[in-house]
């Protein structure tokens, strides 16, 4: 198994050390040099179950930028097999990669000769989300039982690989 692609999420809400100081016994002179840490997001209105699917989303979209990457130069690489001739004008090159980067747009919209797979490869990542939704709900619900900080790292390393899972599914 390997990490294909990342994504993160964070809340809007941003704690200082200095708005700590005002109802605690602290300083930012105290806390910084300490810990490092100037600030922190903090959850407040938002919702944890949101910010999860909106960090899959983002890991998704990653990998599959990637993916699309490595696609084209696979293609690039093959075509250059089969018209050799082709290889040598630096010209004729960017025209082939122009070429291919339009035929795989076209095929990833829907509209190309290889139509079906880009649909599947999309439905497979709609559907490595929706999966990817109901474990940060699983997630969110176990974090309001129990709000120790050591289940939540847990848990949110295993959305963490579940997300990674389902990514890696779809390729």
């Amino acid at each position: 198994m390997k990490i294909i692609g990342t994504g993160s999420s964070l809340p809007k809400k941003v704690v200082t050390n200095d708005m700590l100081s005002e109802f605690l016994d602290t300083s930012d002179e105290w806390i910084f040099p300490r810990t490092g840490i100037k600030s922190r997001f903090v959850i407040s209105d938002e919702d944890l179950v949101q910010l999860g699917a909106d960090a899959a989303r983002k890991a998704i979209a990653d990998a599959e930028k990637k993916q699309d990457e490595a696609n084209i130069r696979i293609l690039q690489q093959s075509r250059d097999a089969d018209n050799p001739i082709f290889t040598s004008n630096p010209y004729s090159r960017w025209q082939q990669k122009r070429a291919i980067r339009k035929e795989y747009a076209a095929a990833k919209a829907g509209k190309g000769k290889s139509a079906r797979a880009a649909n599947s490869t999309r439905k497979k990542a709609e559907e490595a989300v929706s999966d990817v939704k109901s474990a940060v709900s699983a997630v969110a619900e176990a974090v309001k039982k129990r709000p120790s900080k050591l289940v939540l790292l847990g848990l949110l390393g295993g959305m963490l690989l579940l997300v990674m899972g389902a990514v890696q599914s779809c390729t």
